[in-house]
C-alpha cells in the first residue's frame, strides 16, 4: 500500500503539534502498560534482576520477592528516576532498560502535548459556542423587534377579518384564541355578503373595504421585511412569510366576479341592475349569483388559508424564543 508525501507530511504535522487524535487517557493507560509489560520481561528474562549478592555469595529470590523487584526496576526505570540500587548485568538488560526509558520519555511528552492540546480545544469549542449563542441571541432580537413592526399589520389584519363575520366571541380571548375561532368560521357567518342587494354597493362595503386595505399592509409589509431580511437558520419561518404573501395576492372579491361576467359577455354597468330587478334578467342574475357564490368561497378559502398560515409563523417565532439560549 503506497502512502503519498503528501499524506506522511500531514500524519507529521499532527504529530508535531499533537493532533494525532489520541486522547491523553490513551498514552496514560499506555505508560502504566509498559511498566508492567517490562515488569513481565524483567521477571522472565535470566540475567536481568532475578538475583542478588550477599557476601560473595549469589542468592536467587522467590517468585514474590523477584516480581517485586522486577516491578520496582520498572518505575524507576520509565520514571527515568534511576536510584542505582538495582542495574541490569547484561547487555539484553541494558537494551530494555535504556528503551523503557526512552519510551517513558515519549509518553511522557506525547501525554502533556495530547493534554495541552485538548485544553486548548476545549477552550476554542466553548469560545465558539459562546460566539454562536451571541450571534443567536443576536438573531432572535433582530427577528423580535421586526416582528413588533410586523404584529401591528397582523392584529389589524385580524380585527378586519373578524369584522367580516357575525357571531359573538368572548372579548378576554387571546389572539390565539382569536384566529382559532375564525379559521372554524363558516362561510355563511359572513352574512353581510348575501345581503340580497345591489351587487357593486356590498362590495364597497366598509367593512369589505378595510379588511383588503389591511390585507394590502401586510402584505407590502411582509415584501420589504422579506427583501430587507435573511434567514439562514430558519427557512421555514420565512417559506411560512412567503406563503403569507402569496396568499394575500389573490384576486380581489369584486374583481373576481367582474372578470367572470366580462367573460360570460355581460356589461359591468347593468351587473347592479340585474341583482336589483326581481323578475327581469332572471337568468343572468342565476349566473351573476352563482359567480358570487364562488367568490365568496374563494375569500373564505384565503382567508382561513391566510390565518393558518399567520397561527404557524406565530407558532413557529414562540418555538424560536423558547429556544434561545440562556445566559449563563
Amino acid at each position: 500500500m503506497k502512502i503519498s508525501f503528501k499524506k506522511n507530511w500531514e500524519i507529521t504535522k499532527a504529530i508535531h503539534w499533537g493532533q494525532t487524535g489520541f486522547k491523553p487517557r490513551f498514552y496514560g493507560v499506555l505508560y502504566f502498560l509498559l511498566i508492567f509489560v517490562y515488569t513481565v520481561f524483567y521477571l522472565y528474562i535470566p540475567g536481568l534482576i532475578g538475583f542478588y549478592e550477599s557476601e560473595g555469595q549469589i542468592i536467587s529470590l522467590n517468585f514474590w520477592e523477584s516480581f517485586t523487584q522486577s516491578f520496582y526496576f520498572s518505575v524507576i526505570t520509565i520514571t527515568t528516576l534511576g536510584y542505582g540500587d538495582i542495574s541490569p548485568n547484561s547487555w539484553y538488560g541494558q537494551l530494555a532498560t535504556a528503551s523503557e526509558a526512552l519510551f517513558g520519555i515519549m509518553l511522557i511528552g506525547l501525554f502533556l502535548n495530547a493534554l495541552s492540546h485538548q485544553h486548548a480545544k476545549t477552550i476554542e469549542d466553548n469560545e465558539r459556542v459562546k460566539q454562536s449563542d451571541e450571534k443567536r441571541k443576536k438573531d432572535i432580537a433582530t427577528l423580535n423587534r421586526v416582528h413588533k413592526l410586523l404584529s401591528s399589520y397582523i392584529t389589524e389584519y385580524i380585527n378586519c377579518t373578524d369584522r367580516l363575520y357575525e357571531f359573538d366571541y368572548d372579548a378576554d380571548e387571546t389572539q390565539q384564541e382569536q384566529i382559532q375561532r375564525l379559521i372554524k368560521a363558516e362561510r355563511h357567518s359572513m352574512t353581510r355578503l348575501f345581503d340580497p342587494g345591489a351587487f357593486i354597493s356590498v362590495m364597497e362595503d366598509p367593512h369589505i373595504v378595510s379588511y383588503y386595505q389591511s390585507l394590502d399592509k401586510l402584505q407590502s409589509a411582509l415584501e420589504n421585511y422579506l427583501v430587507a431580511s435573511r434567514f439562514k437558520e430558519w427557512e421555514k419561518l420565512e417559506k411560512t412569510l412567503h406563503e403569507i404573501v402569496i396568499s394575500a395576492r389573490r384576486q380581489y372579491l369584486k374583481e373576481y366576479i367582474l372578470t367572470a361576467v366580462e367573460e360570460k359577455g355581460i356589461r359591468p354597468e347593468i351587473i347592479d341592475v340585474v341583482t336589483d330587478n326581481t323578475s327581469k334578467y332572471d337568468e343572468t342574475k342565476n349566473l351573476i349569483t352563482f359567480f358570487r357564490l364562488q367568490a365568496i368561497d374563494s375569500l373564505h378559502h384565503q382567508i382561513t388559508h391566510t390565518l393558518q398560515l399567520i397561527q404557524n409563523y406565530l407558532l413557529q417565532l414562540d418555538t424560536i424564543n423558547k429556544s434561545q439560549p440562556k445566559a449563563k
